[in-house]
């Protein structure tokens, strides 16, 4: 694994070339400490569970999956990501950016229209998104419009391809399959986000 930068700007705080190199050196930094808490809902008469996600776990789970999403050639591609805050959402960000390719956030409480209509002029090849918007997903598909051709769901949902899927299939790939993901070049000048709000889209 290549060794990260270790410049300093004036304030005495490292400097990182990118996002990648950010999220790799907080693994490094802070890998005794927790990065997420996820809650999960209680059960009638019972108290809510926790999981606690530490720097390292997160950074993993950003290079699992885009190996996996590497191994569908969607690394360098456009890339849109709905659901509602979660920490899957962080991970399909961060995934999509490490790879060098743009990710396209869209806000879940979009009307259907201008939700096709940004998937339309974004020209987004993948679609990650949660099991809330699978309605909305549905219809796309079924409209034909926009030149989305691979639907990743943040949850298990029937037969659908999953984020923990694809996770745990890049997991278990080889490690150089990984390392080729990791050491993809990052292009420190291209753009990288494309984010459509109300001032862009009238």
């Amino acid at each position: 694994m290549r060794k990260l930068p270790e410049l300093k700007t004036r304030f005495n705080a490292t400097f990182y070339e990118n996002l990648r190199d950010m999220i790799a050196g907080s693994a490094q930094k802070y890998r005794d400490h927790v990065a997420f808490i996820i809650k999960h809902k209680a059960k009638r008469g019972e108290e809510p569970t926790y999981d606690k996600i530490p720097f390292p776990q997160f950074r993993e789970d950003i290079n699992n999956l885009g190996t996996a999403m590497m191994k569908r050639e969607l690394i360098g591609q456009r890339v849109a990501v709905i659901s509602k805050n979660r920490y899957e959402w962080m991970v399909a960000f961060y995934a999509v950016l490490s790879g060098n390719g743009m990710v396209v956030p869209l806000d879940k409480g979009l009307p259907y229209e201008e939700f096709e209509s940004c998937m339309e002029r974004s020209r987004a090849k993948a679609l990650i998104y949660g099991d809330d918007m699978k309605d909305m997903v549905e219809t796309l598909k079924k409209s034909g419009k926009g030149s989305c051709e691979t639907y990743i769901c943040m949850d298990e949902l029937g037969d659908e391809l999953n984020m923990k899927a694809l996770i745990e299939e890049g997991k278990n790939a080889p490690e150089d399959v990984k390392e080729t993901f990791v050491n993809t070049p990052v292009d420190g000048d291209a753009v990288e986000i494309l984010l459509f709000t109300s001032g862009t889209t009238s």
